[in-house]
């Protein structure tokens, strides 16, 4: 549940990041921490749900995604256009010799 943003259920201020609050998913309420000490609602019983930050994936970090990559690389043709450009010069000194 998406708890930044919303209001707490106790003081009707609003919760401005996710780690300062708790959520009720059967209620669908959310309240600060310092609000409440309790672990479970009182409304329904259940157990709050608190914030857990995912897991980091440094694989996910190092690697872009196929979306993300150009479709045409510069890499090739400028090696290309630098050969033909050695070719020229071999050709020009070759020349005057």
């Amino acid at each position: 549940m998406q708890l930044a943003g919303r209001n707490c259920r106790t003081c009707n201020q609003p919760i401005i990041f996710a780690t300062e609050a708790k959520s009720c998913d059967h209620c669908n309420q959310a309240i600060h921490l310092s609000c409440d000490s309790s672990t479970a609602c009182k409304i329904c019983g259940e157990p709050y749900q608190y914030f857990t930050r995912p897991a980091r994936d440094p694989l996910s970090d190092a690697i872009d995604p196929r979306e993300k990559r150009l479709a045409l690389s510069i890499g090739p043709l400028l090696s290309a256009f630098l050969s033909f450009l050695t070719i020229l010069l071999l050709y020009y000194l070759w020349s005057l010799a």
